[in-house]
């Protein structure tokens, strides 16, 4: 098997041959002396080996790449034995708690010490613990939250986002106006929004840019977040087709094509020479 071949989910080492059928595999990333890494590049389920190691991630290992690495022995079972598609979301949502968790104890120092504060400042939010910020402060600069309380912002009708504006977006609309390398497919992966209502977590997403189903526009990833103390509004229907969030009796609400896209990476994958 050389680098960069296509095989299939059992063909990969460290993978145990029996037993795969019907049970998820939690991650397809190793440390062996050295990181290895597999990914999907097709629907019909086959992998690729790539130059990659992960930033933040769960791994299969015989020791930990790093010292600090720890092994929680529930996961492990999870990953190894008790890895049935009933329990896959359940599983992403405890590893996610995980990649939390470290933040969420570094905050609960700052929370305690502001517990006496008159405002009492300090809100649960999803898996972390939060506190209200007061104040963005960088060096000797301190520039106020709540961008839209500020007194001169009135005259800001709305404020508008896209975390796109990447070199992968125009080569993913490129492929998709023809001017694709017939040498070069694109894959593409990330998390749509749940509209389930009161959900929290991401629905992931894998899908070959290629693929006739795929139907990215432009406007895909912008966001329109409006000002509700603008002296001018700003027409909701200018920026049809796009996620927009307002402040409506109190409350954050937004309005868009659902679902959509909230984050993704694009690789490009060619064959080794």
């Amino acid at each position: 098997m050389a680098f960069g071949d296509g095989v299939a989910l059992s063909d990969i080492p460290y993978l145990t041959k029996a037993g795969l059928a019907g049970r998820f595999v939690a991650t397809l990333s190793f440390f062996d002396n050295g990181w290895r890494t597999w990914l999907e590049t097709e629907a019909g389920g086959c992998f690729s080996e790539v130059h990659a190691w992960p930033a933040e991630a769960f791994y299969y290992s015989v020791a930990p790449a790093d010292p600090n690495d720890i092994c929680i022995e529930f996961l492990d079972f999870m990953a190894q034995r008790a890895n049935r598609p009933n329990v896959a979301r359940l599983f992403s949502a405890i590893q996610d708690d995980i990649f939390n968790l470290s933040a969420s104890l570094a905050k609960l120092k700052l929370i305690h010490g502001s517990s006496d504060e008159a405002d009492g400042s300090s809100w649960m939010a999803a898996t972390e613990v939060e506190k209200e910020i007061a104040d963005h402060v960088v060096g000797g600069k301190i520039v106020p939250a709540n961008f839209f309380a500020q007194p001169d912002t009135r005259h800001v009708s709305a404020v508008l986002f896209s975390n796109a504006g990447t070199m992968a977006k125009f080569n993913r609309m490129g492929v998709l106006a023809g001017f694709g390398d017939p040498n070069v497919r694109l894959l593409r992966k990330g998390g749509f929004n749940d509209p389930a209502p009161g959900a929290v977590d991401e629905i992931p997403f894998e899908m070959n840019i290629e693929d006739p189903d795929n139907r990215e526009r432009w406007a895909d990833e912008i966001e329109i977040y409006h000002n509700p103390n603008a002296l001018v509004t700003l027409p909701e229907e200018i920026f049809e087709g796009t996620a927009q969030f307002f402040l409506e009796d109190g409350k954050y609400v937004w309005r868009g094509p659902s679902p959509r896209v909230l984050y993704s990476w694009t690789m490009s994958l060619a064959p080794k020479d």
